[in-house]
């Protein structure tokens, strides 16, 4: 008696291993079977090579089609796609499996006119570690693909089998798929030729990545062999310790019948969707399915209970209080910052009316527009800024300007350079030379060996020509565009006093009687009167043509900018014949009132090509469509 049972327990294990000893296949793959025997896509055995699935590629005479088997150890499902129900790469179906040694349901895993080269599944039972993870490899083939693939083998248990849970998961290399789950129905309630209505197991599995991601939970129903049946689908909380969900208390339930669409062929059970709402308090619920008829006992038929899954506390609230904790933290730290500042801003200000830092400016004026721009700026520092400036033109007396230009630069706290537009020009103010003095001064053995070139900078105009190269290596500031920076250097301030004192105090500045559009309209008048163009320092190679001019060797756009003037007398040709060129563009004086020098050479004779025609002021000429950007909005900060 044992010799028989252990051969046919032998007999058994061959049989699941080698089932081609056992059985005949259809070529036709199940499409003409009502229940899909086992194994008909030939893909059930267990060796780690490479599975030909070449047979199913009916249309595809150049395709090839493998599967290969990988290692549980080393099968990493990644997340898929939110799929909805309706687009799944697969059709996933239960069919009775009956031989002369067992019968059991099995597991028929389709995939319709795929469109995937590459897709990995895995299945694993809930209360074991025992999984099985297969790759579907498709190249030289036509996508979609018109023919159908499956794959249709038993589970892991050979004997003793019983009702069990399983999960899962698929990802295509088109990232859709998911994960799922389900629960195996025993052989007694599967079997469509012995099993009553009443005691028919209704599969069905759980689309687990809408939980907690989507406002409902789909459930793909199979419908059991009897037809025009209606099924009552419930979702329920477990109320047992041990998850068995045997005590469970129902939260929504709905009888429902098969859809329309819902078609029967070949004997083959449809599959469709049902969505339950979801859940979102903390817990344990499942899903129960049970056919409802009038055939059934009175205490209702058969209930096929799903997976169990917990639905854990929601991440937002944390997440919402979390950000209003910050929000508050950070409004405290504003407000208490904000209360600190203006205390602080008001020691400042006392302290800056006893001391106020000196400023002195170094200008040159080169007509009566530009002094009365330094005398603009002058007081814009004093009545807005809390400096002292100086200028010598104002404040030199009786004093010889270069006794007191040396002076002032060894005393003041801030030295500022306002580079002119013009270095070479003549001073419209009777003090001449302030300028050349200031830089050779500046250069001289008392700054270098006391290291005070830190308190000195350069302020930029519109027009401002290039900076000389005594003062091209100490900071600058544009007088447009970094008004606040200015004064915030002149007092030795932080980036925090710019943005939370100076920035508002001069934004403010309107109060004050020399404001800061009162600058920004001595800029535009200087810019208007004074009309020069700063060019790049590039580098020309004087060329001597003839004994009366000389040709330049330049960029051609260089050329396209350079203005022509009269040269006075022929002492000015043989002066710039002999001479490098100036590395800055020239002046070209208009009846405006403004104060130029007269004794300018012409560039049309020096650079020899006077006979092209001169370009249009409009090209060159800071004009007044220009100056109309130059309004408040630029000098409080603010983009247009």
């Amino acid at each position: 008696m044992w010799k028989l049972k252990g051969a046919l327990l032998i007999s058994g294990v061959l049989f699941l291993v080698t089932p081609s000893w056992t059985m005949v296949f259809s070529p036709d793959l199940c499409n003409k079977k009502p229940l899909c025997y086992h194994n008909q896509s030939l893909l059930c055995e267990s060796q780690m090579k490479p599975l030909s699935c070449n047979h199913m590629l009916r249309h595809e005479n150049e395709g090839s089609c493998k599967v290969m088997r990988i290692d549980p150890k080393e099968c990493f499902i990644d997340r898929a796609s939110l799929t909805p129900p309706d687009k799944l790469p697969f059709i996933l179906r239960m069919y009775f499996y009956n031989t002369w040694m067992e019968s059991r349901a099995a597991m028929n895993l389709s995939f319709v006119t795929p469109n995937w080269q590459t897709l990995k599944f895995r299945y694993k039972r809930r209360d074991n570690t025992e999984s099985l993870c297969r790759t579907f490899l498709l190249s030289n083939v036509s996508l979609p693909l018109v023919d159908t693939l499956m794959w249709d083998c038993v589970f892991f248990n050979n004997f003793g089998y019983s009702n069990h849970t399983y999960d899962l998961s698929i990802i295509t290399d088109q990232g859709t798929g998911g994960n799922f789950g389900f629960r195996v129905p025993k052989k007694e309630n599967f079997d469509r030729h012995n099993t009553k209505l009443e005691d028919w197991h209704v599969f069905f599995f759980l689309h687990l990545d809408h939980i907690q991601r989507s406002p409902y939970l789909p459930v793909t129903i199979q419908s059991a062999p009897f037809k025009k049946l209606s099924y009552n689908v419930s979702l329920v909380k477990c109320l047992d310790a041990d998850l068995q969900c045997l005590r469970r208390s129902i939260l929504v339930s709905r009888v429902v019948g098969e859809p329309e669409t819902a078609n029967w062929t070949d004997d083959i059970p449809p599959l469709w969707n049902e969505l339950l709402p979801s859940w979102g308090a903390p817990a344990y619920y499942a899903v129960t399915v049970q056919i409802v008829s009038s055939l059934c006992p009175s205490t209702g038929c058969y209930i096929s209970l799903s997976p169990v899954f917990e639905v854990k506390e929601s991440q937002l609230g944390m997440w919402i209080f979390i950000s209003c904790m910050f929000i508050l933290i950070f409004a405290f730290a504003f407000t208490f910052t904000l209360h600190h500042r203006t205390k602080e801003n008001k020691k400042l200000l006392e302290t800056l009316k006893q001391n106020l830092p000196s400023v002195l400016l170094i200008y040159l004026p080169e007509n009566s527009a530009c002094l009365e721009l330094v005398k603009t700026f002058a007081g814009f520092l004093k009545d807005s800024c809390y400096a002292q400036p100086y200028i010598v033109d104002t404040d030199v007396g009786t004093e010889n300007p270069n006794n007191w230009t040396s002076e002032q630069m060894n005393k003041a706290s801030k030295i500022l350079f306002i580079v002119p537009g013009n270095l070479n020009g003549e001073s419209a103010t009777p003090i001449r030379g302030q300028w050349t003095f200031a830089l050779r001064y500046l250069t001289g053995h008392y700054f270098i060996t006391h290291h005070v070139t830190k308190k000195v900078a350069t302020v930029l105009l519109p027009f401002s020509a290039d900076v000389p190269c005594q003062i091209a290596s100490i900071r600058r500031f544009d007088l447009l565009q970094e008004m606040a920076s200015l004064v915030t250097w002149i007092h030795d301030g932080t980036w925090l006093d710019r943005k939370l004192f100076w920035g508002p105090q001069i934004r403010a500045s309107h109060r004050a009687s020399s404001s800061l559009a009162d600058v920004n309209s001595a800029v535009r008048k200087a810019a208007q009167c004074t009309k020069c163009y700063r060019k790049p320092a590039l580098p020309a190679t004087v060329e001597k043509k003839s004994s009366d001019a000389v040709g330049v060797k330049m960029p051609e756009e260089e050329k396209n900018v350079l203005l022509n003037y009269q040269l006075s007398t022929a002492s000015e040709k043989e002066k710039f014949a002999t001479k490098d060129v100036p590395d800055r563009s020239l002046v070209q004086g208009e009846e405006s009132g403004c104060t130029f020098d007269l004794d300018i050479p012409d560039v049309d004779t020096v650079l020899g090509f006077e006979e092209k025609p001169k370009m249009s002021e409009k090209t060159y000429n800071f004009l007044d469509s220009d100056l109309d950007e130059l309004d408040d909005d630029i000098f409080l900060g603010r983009a247009k």
